[in-house]
């Protein structure tokens, strides 16, 4: 029956009062203090969830460019052993020539001559295919890397 005197409401007034204060105090006061940590964290966490990503993504990047580049390696070794090949080729049919120019009037020797370039237009003709295959296979890497670079 306290609160149903009049002499008392106006400290019940200032105890509603004080309580009311001190809520919107903590409201616009301690809480936004409390909530801008946690943003922060946050904002710190994403950042770092970001920047692993991205290293993850250069790394990713970086290990495909290696392997393109060692598969370039090797087909150009295999083009120089093919070329080499070639000229090897080249200058055993030189040589056979230069062997059958003493023997002209001889039929082995024209057989022999006839064979030799066979076999050379043969090594060539094998060569350019297995040129214009890895040629292919280039053109074919390079629309791949291309559309697959960077991601």
């Amino acid at each position: 029956m306290k609160w149903l005197n009049p002499l008392t409401w106006s400290a019940a007034a200032l105890q509603i009062v004080g309580v009311v204060l001190l809520a919107l105090g903590l409201h616009f006061v301690v809480l936004p203090w409390y909530y801008a940590g946690k943003k922060q964290k946050a904002i710190e966490d994403a950042a770092l969830k970001a920047n692993t990503q991205r290293l993850a993504r250069e790394a990713k990047n970086n290990d495909k460019t290696l392997k393109a580049k060692d598969a370039q390696i090797k087909a150009l070794e295999s083009i120089a052993a093919d070329g080499m090949r070639l000229a090897a080729a080249n200058d055993r049919l030189q040589h056979s020539l230069r062997a059958s120019e003493a023997a002209t009037t001889d039929l082995s020797a024209c057989v022999q001559r006839a064979n030799s370039l066979d076999s050379v237009q043969l090594a060539i003709r094998g060569f350019t295919q297995r040129l214009v295959q890895e040629c292919d296979r280039h053109v074919a890497d390079k629309e791949a890397l291309k559309a697959a670079w960077p991601e």
